[in-house]
């Protein structure tokens, strides 16, 4: 999607790489903070599985 602008010199690297980092670090950082919670609510006698009732997802 970006690629073909960025070497027809629309965009510079630079901003590129950091759009990228952040789209990896965003969903990463949820992820982890969504395993800490898990383990501390709930994950002391490691049983880890959700109802799929209570599955819900993040947007």
């Amino acid at each position: 999607m970006l690629w073909q602008p960025c070497q027809g010199g629309q965009y510079a690297e630079s901003p590129l790489e950091t759009a990228a980092l952040t789209i990896f670090l965003y969903p990463r950082m949820l992820g982890c903070a969504a395993e800490i919670d898990d383990h501390l609510n709930r994950g002391r006698n490691m049983d880890m599985r959700t109802p799929a009732s209570q599955c819900q997802f993040v947007a």
